[in-house]
């Protein structure tokens, strides 16, 4: 499990990135949800060596977040409302969908598992629950990566886990009351 909570300024996420040593140039076009989420997924699948033993087609992602891409919704907002310099960002609107940090994360690994993207105040522990376990038991997936990721206001709540059937390719017992405690600091 992977809990971050921290400034999410542009600075600072690339300062995380270039110390973690990753390669993937892609990451300094992201906006900070997608930045934080990307770097949190990062380090907890580096410590995860049996994912890529897995078949991609049955890894699941799952993202709740309260303001899903709220802040790259107003930068985009403000490219259409310039008078001056009226452009909107075709770079910006990419990241206007609170899916796209799923797609980030998927992509740089290749997973095509199922995902989903809930938006809620607070972790969503019912419906993590239900539509993980739907997953796990009709065996359209085998693990999946879920948890919280929040960035607003240059603020970061990340808190990621992997859970699965087989307690020897899971991070944590996947149960309600486990959920529970691992997303009760977001």
């Amino acid at each position: 499990m992977v809990n971050s909570e921290s400034d999410s300024s542009d600075t600072n996420l690339n300062n995380c990135y270039q110390k973690l040593g990753i390669a993937y140039p892609k990451f300094f076009k992201m906006d900070a949800v997608s930045k934080a989420g990307f770097i949190c997924s990062e380090i907890l699948l580096s410590h995860i060596p049996f994912i890529k033993e897995l078949k991609k087609e049955y890894i699941a992602v799952l993202i709740n977040s309260a303001s899903g891409s709220h802040d790259t919704d107003v930068k985009f907002q403000e490219t259409i409302n310039s008078k001056d310099s009226y452009f909107p960002s075709p770079g910006l609107f990419v990241y206007t969908l609170p899916n796209i940090i799923m797609g980030e994360i998927c992509i740089r690994n290749g997973f095509k598992g199922e995902n989903l993207c809930l938006i809620s105040e607070k972790p969503d522990i019912n419906q993590i629950f239900i539509n993980v376990s739907a997953w796990l038991e009709s065996g359209s997936a085998d693990i999946c990566l879920c948890g919280w990721v929040e960035a607003r206001d240059n603020k970061t709540s990340v808190s990621l886990l992997i859970v699965g059937k087989d307690p020897d390719k899971s991070v944590a017992e996947f149960t309600k009351e486990n959920l529970k405690i691992y997303f009760s600091s977001c």
